[in-house]
């Protein structure tokens, strides 16, 4: 069976999809990150040791580590997107 390739419009729609996906990406790796640090204050009791600072800095570096998650989740769901349609990668 033969479909045919995406138009323009629809190559553009699937490339905001995937910008889309990759900028929610990173305030959710953040938020991660600043869970899994939460987690860490409460198990190990560090709250007394300046534990809002710690909470603080675990916000800013988890948004600095879901920027690149949020590029290589785009760069994936564009790829497979783009891909999927190619005549050639049907069989």
């Amino acid at each position: 069976m033969w479909t045919l390739p995406y138009s323009t419009p629809q190559k553009a729609g699937v490339i905001l999809y995937g910008l889309l996906i990759g900028a929610l990406m990173v305030p959710l790796t953040a938020g991660a990150v600043l869970l899994l640090g939460m987690v860490l204050l409460f198990v190990h009791a560090a709250s007394r040791h300046g534990g809002a600072f710690f909470l603080a800095q675990l916000l800013f570096y988890g948004f600095y580590l879901g920027i690149p998650v949020g590029v290589f989740v785009c760069w994936r769901v564009c790829r497979s997107r783009l891909r999927e349609a190619k005549p050639e990668n049907l069989s």
